[in-house]
């Protein structure tokens, strides 16, 4: 929603995450801070987490979704230009996530990449904030730096049973496929800026 408040459209940059860990690290997050109406997600199993009606939506191709609200955005802007009045953010999260991932949001996600100046990986976070500055004319970090890293004693891809992560992985095919894209995006923007992208 941003851009519907600034003078102009901004240039726009995005980091994705594999989608397995970034589910995972949002159902750590739950467990370790679960929310004040819903405590019972402390104690949730994976799958129980995954098949929830609230929480799983968060993890139902959330990154697409994002993604995919650009359009929605870039849409609202129009209306409001037509219009000449404000757009309103009511909704909006609701809007998103009732988006129908066989009918357009892959395809939504896909437009967003686009329109983004740079797309970065989580992954490779260091590469990223040197690809950044290159693209930013900004000064890049001499070396890498971690903050907010995840407790050894976190769940984490090894510990999952074959079901529980068949059932991240369905809960997550668009976001892999736009995060294969932006992966073979970054590494070759990151051979032509001539940084080694590191990436497995």
């Amino acid at each position: 929603m941003l851009p519907l408040i600034l003078p102009s459209w901004p240039r726009m940059v995005t980091i994705l995450r594999d989608p397995v860990d970034r589910a995972l690290s949002h159902i750590n997050h739950l467990q370790r801070k679960p929310y004040q109406l819903l405590r019972c997600s402390k104690d949730m199993s994976v799958l129980e987490v995954c098949h929830h009606p609230k929480f799983r939506r968060a993890l139902d191709n959330a990154q697409s979704r994002y993604l995919a609200s650009l359009s929605f955005a870039q849409m609202l802007l129009r209306t409001n230009r037509h219009h000449g009045t404000a757009a309103a953010p009511v909704g909006f999260l609701e809007a998103i996530f009732s988006m129908d991932s066989q009918y357009g949001l892959l395809d939504s996600a896909m437009r967003a990449m686009t329109e983004m100046d740079m797309v970065g990986i989580t992954e490779a976070h260091h590469q990223t904030v040197r690809l950044f500055a290159q693209k930013f004319n900004l000064p890049a970090p001499a070396e890498a730096y971690h903050v907010n890293k995840a407790e050894t004693s976190q769940l984490k891809r090894e510990d999952l049973s074959p079901e529980e992560l068949e059932c991240i992985q369905e809960l997550t095919q668009i976001d892999q496929m736009v995060y294969d894209y932006a992966r073979k995006r970054f590494e070759r923007e990151c051979r032509q800026a001539k940084i080694t992208s590191q990436l497995q």
